[in-house]
């Protein structure tokens, strides 16, 4: 009898000390696209989204998936920067050797929402990895990315890969990204000086 009960007492410590760390849970509750169980996660001690949680980056989780109209993943994303993620937030995903910038991901994706919430918290639209997002938005053709951008004060002589968004937009035929930034750079020109 008391095997039996010794048996019993470690299963139940072990049962009960088996709840998956924090972090991992929130990589869980974001794979089931769980929006209380992330709003519940977050609103408890930190969890370093930026950082590896055994099954994911939490923050890569969402910034490189959600694309546009993903209602859930985009206001995951926001619950995320609302918790404190920064405006230059940035990963190395499993698998890579280089970080992922959140405002790359999430331009890249044309997710305008989340390029908004990144704006709100502080983003530098002038820095290096603010014009890599513009380019990249530029050239798949995300004009709702690119207008934010640009309305923000992005540079757009600014390159990146030695292409400025204008460059880019052209040379992978996005007609309506091309004639925007066409029409703002010419907006943007200095007046001529006039004659004496």
């Amino acid at each position: 009898m008391f095997a039996r009960t010794g048996a019993l007492s470690v299963f139940v410590v072990l049962v009960s000390g088996c709840a998956a760390p924090r972090g991992q849970q929130l990589c869980d509750a974001i794979a089931r696209r769980d929006v209380a169980a992330v709003q519940q996660l977050l609103a408890g001690p930190p969890i370093n989204p930026m950082r590896s949680h055994g099954t994911c980056v939490p923050a890569d989780a969402v910034f490189s998936v959600a694309k546009p109209g993903d209602k859930v993943l985009t206001g995951i994303g926001i619950e995320l920067v609302s918790a404190g993620l920064p405006a230059d937030a940035s990963w190395i995903a499993p698998g890579r050797a280089e970080p992922v910038w959140a405002i790359e991901a999430a331009a890249g994706n044309g997710n305008v929402e989340l390029v908004q919430a990144l704006v709100a918290v502080g983003l530098d639209v002038k820095s290096p990895e603010a014009t890599r997002a513009l380019v990249l938005a530029a050239g798949a053709g995300h004009l709702r990315v690119v207008q934010l951008l640009v309305r923000e004060g992005a540079d757009l002589e600014a390159t990146s890969g030695g292409e400025t968004a204008l460059d880019r937009a052209r040379v992978k035929g996005q007609d309506d990204v091309v004639q925007f930034l066409e029409a703002t750079a010419a907006q943007q020109a200095p007046a001529p000086a006039k004659a004496g």
